[in-house]
């Protein structure tokens, strides 16, 4: 006689929860390999090139000469391109000159370069302010031939204060009050507040947290090129003053009303050096006159450049 099976029993012990499997987020994958994906283009281009190189060499006679004389050195013999500037240095230099000192001292500016600033940005789109500025006045300074007017518009050359009587304490507080505190901003990744101590202090306002959101938001276009600035070694280079009081040609000198007391030192002391400099005050602007009163800016501008 068969027992009958007994059905199985279950405990229950707890119940947990299910958790979920989370998948990883599998991103395109973009490598290739490196044949046939890109060797065969190189081969392409290289092939077209060599094609193209064929095609003009048979289409287009060489101008070739006489059959070279080894006795014989034609008297405008070059050295390759890549030495035609020294070749042509030294039909007018020394042969110390042109062939030592300038190459020389060309690696040694090469190796230089790294040195001379370590701002956190090195490209030109980073240090558009000295860039622009500056490029006018090396220009007008090295070239005065090439240059017939100059607008400046309060130029960074705050270091000539440096050597007057009142620019030394009006230098010094610019930096403890602005450029220092902008700097520590912009190191500690806080780029607003940077840009918000420099605005209020370049207009003479403090108006930066109650500008709408679109103006905030102008003024942050710049702030990498700020911060590369306020973190270089050099922010403010300087022009030597006896040359840039060599140049005799008609200087604008455009200065914000509103504008702080650096900027209007470093403007009365360009209209000092420079003989033929002529001042204009733009109301109610600050450091950024062509953008603040971009009417009054135009007016002053378009005047000086008129023919009298």
């Amino acid at each position: 006689m068969s027992v009958p099976e007994k059905e199985p029993r279950y405990r229950l012990l707890g119940i947990m929860p299910r958790e979920a499997g989370v998948r990883p987020k599998k991103e395109p994958d973009d490598d290739v390999f490196t044949w046939p994906h890109l060797l065969v283009r190189h081969a392409v281009v290289t092939a077209a090139t060599i094609a193209v190189v064929f095609g003009v060499a048979i289409a287009f006679d060489a101008p070739l000469q006489e059959m070279a004389n080894p006795n014989l050195t034609p008297p405008v013999a070059k050295a390759p391109w890549y030495f035609a500037g020294l070749q042509e240095l030294l039909a007018h230099a020394h042969p110390m000159v042109a062939g030592v000192l300038v190459p020389g001292a060309a690696v040694v500016f090469l190796f230089a370069v790294p040195f001379m600033d370590l701002g956190s940005g090195w490209r030109v789109r980073y240090r558009k302010v000295i860039v622009v500025v500056f490029t006018a006045l090396v220009l007008a300074v090295q070239h005065p031939e090439l240059v017939r007017s100059l607008v400046l518009a309060e130029p960074p050359v705050h270091q000539w204060l440096r050597d007057t009587p009142n620019g030394t304490v009006v230098y010094g507080e610019f930096m403890t009050t602005v450029w220092e505190p902008a700097a520590k901003a912009f190191n500690e990744e806080d780029d607003e507040g940077a840009m918000g101590i420099l605005a209020n202090a370049f207009s003479g306002t403090r108006v930066f947290d109650s500008l709408p959101p679109e103006r905030v938001a102008a003024i942050m276009q710049n702030s990498r090129a700020m911060k590369a600035l306020a973190l270089s070694s050099d922010p403010f280079p300087t022009l030597p003053k006896d040359k840039v009081g060599q140049l005799r040609l008609p200087t604008l000198i455009i200065t914000g009303q509103n504008t702080i007391k650096i900027h209007k030192l470093v403007n009365e002391e360009l209209a000092r050096v420079l003989p033929k400099a002529t001042q204009a005050i733009i109301p109610q602007a600050g450091h950024g006159s062509a953008r603040e009163n971009p009417q009054a800016f135009n007016e002053a501008v378009l005047k000086f450049l008129a023919p009298s």
